[in-house]
């Protein structure tokens, strides 16, 4: 199993240097994409490009072309958490097998993902599109638990049955993990009789769990497990203190996690 990291693509040589495999980018919805190929046509790291608007993988693929970029490093995920559930599970199996013809047809040498909701909390979005896909087609959940980051509850009583009902669900297709992640934000445990609970997870907390489920991961045969993300935001709350750098670059405690867990 490899270890990706989301976003921060514009700073793969010191990712190469903290023992990160891979990225996961969004790729721009608009103009040419030959300034984003371009400086990392020689990044001996894989990327991973989340296409919001499928439409967008011909001029992905031309800038691929025209920079000598090695697609084999490569991946293509259409769609990001259904894009907000307008994705359904059709749409999901016309768009890889669209992009799959037009790949093969190109010469593209990686391999497509298709991703689906925000957590396991259901499977059945992957037993409806596993039986309509390419046989080559990786198919990626997004894991993030049930409930506060203090308690990072499963949804089906333990992460590991999470998971085995999500590999059931996708058949004989690779399976991976294309985002998941814990934050430093406070949150709010709100009880009925009881006094409200606040917590905040440090950086030794976030780095325990992402051993956990990256090991977990690698045992369970995945390809590879996305961490959500490179760095900090400048706000106070849940999207902006999932960073494994701080919002000056430098880096967390858990960033070793990215190496760590291999041994």
């Amino acid at each position: 199993m490899k270890a990706y990291i989301t976003h921060g693509l514009d700073q793969w040589p010191s990712a190469e240097a903290e023992g990160i495999q891979g990225f996961r980018v969004d790729v721009p919805q608009d103009g040419p994409l030959l300034d984003f190929i371009a400086p990392i046509v020689g990044m001996p790291l894989d990327t991973c490009f989340i296409l919001h608007d499928i439409a967008r993988n011909e001029a992905l693929l031309d800038a691929m072309r025209d920079t000598g970029y090695d697609t084999s490093r490569a991946l293509i995920e259409p769609f990001n958490e259904r894009e907000q559930g307008r994705v359904t599970p059709q749409v999901m199996i016309d768009a890889i097998n669209i992009l799959f013809h037009d790949c093969d047809a190109r010469g593209f040498q990686g391999r497509l993902v298709a991703s689906g909701d925000s957590d396991l909390k259901s499977v059945d979005f992957y037993g409806q599109i596993a039986p309509q896909l390419p046989a080559d087609c990786i198919i990626a959940c997004h894991d993030y638990p049930k409930g506060t980051q203090r308690l990072y509850s499963a949804w089906h009583g333990s992460h590991e049955a999470d998971i085995e009902l999500f590999l059931e669900a996708i058949g004989n297709h690779q399976p991976a993990c294309s985002e998941f992640g814990f934050h430093m934000a406070e949150e709010v445990e709100s009880h009925l009789f009881h006094p409200d609970v606040h917590s905040r997870l440090t950086e030794e907390d976030v780095y325990t769990r992402l051993m956990e489920y990256l090991r977990r991961y690698a045992r369970y045969g995945f390809l590879f497990a996305a961490v959500y993300q490179w760095g900090d935001g400048d706000t106070d709350n849940a999207m902006g203190r999932y960073g494994l750098h701080h919002l000056d670059l430098t880096p967390k405690r858990q960033l070793d996690a990215m190496t760590d867990w291999r041994t």
